[in-house]
């Protein structure tokens, strides 16, 4: 059943007094506009659609430059850890060097004393080999310590390369 609709009558299909049923078309409207609106709606959607579409290309390739963003971010974060920890070794190397370099200093005048204290007689050999054992034993330490610190330098400014790219 029709229900009354507003327009413009382009044809009517019954005379004027003549005996109609009920749910009988009786006149037709021009429809141009209405199938105009149709086709431009339907325009309008696959428009919306194609935007819809790019939207999402667009937002998953934002997705995927931020994943990289926070890759790159994990990375710099990991390589600015191994530089502080580099540069903390070389000052723990450091002090290590210099208390131990006062050690060697210290066993060196003790074994050289020890050794003219031999030559008196008044120190024994055992006591002259075990000072000049513990100052070798000191020394090698100490050469230890040296080559760490160029291993950590050489480390470390690999990590800085990687940090601050040239």
């Amino acid at each position: 059943r029709s229900r009354p609709r507003a327009g413009v009558v382009s044809e009517v299909l019954v005379l004027e007094g003549a005996t109609v049923t009920s749910g009988q078309v009786v006149a037709r409207l021009i429809d141009a506009d209405a199938r105009l609106t149709v086709e431009q709606s339907r325009a309008e959607l696959t428009l919306a659609r194609a935007e819809h579409a790019m939207a999402r290309t667009e937002c998953a390739a934002v997705c995927s430059a931020n994943a990289l963003l926070i890759d790159r971010r994990r990375d710099v974060e990991v390589q600015h850890a191994q530089v502080d920890r580099g540069e903390s070794e070389l000052r723990q190397l450091d002090a290590s060097i210099t208390a131990q370099g006062k050690t060697v200093a210290a066993l060196r005048d003790e074994h050289q004393r020890a050794l003219r204290l031999l030559q008196g007689g008044a120190e024994t050999e055992g006591q002259a080999t075990q000072l000049g054992l513990r100052l070798e034993a000191a020394t090698s330490t100490l050469e230890a310590l040296r080559r760490r610190v160029a291993v950590v330098e050489a480390d470390l400014r690999q990590a800085r390369a990687r940090r601050w790219p040239a």
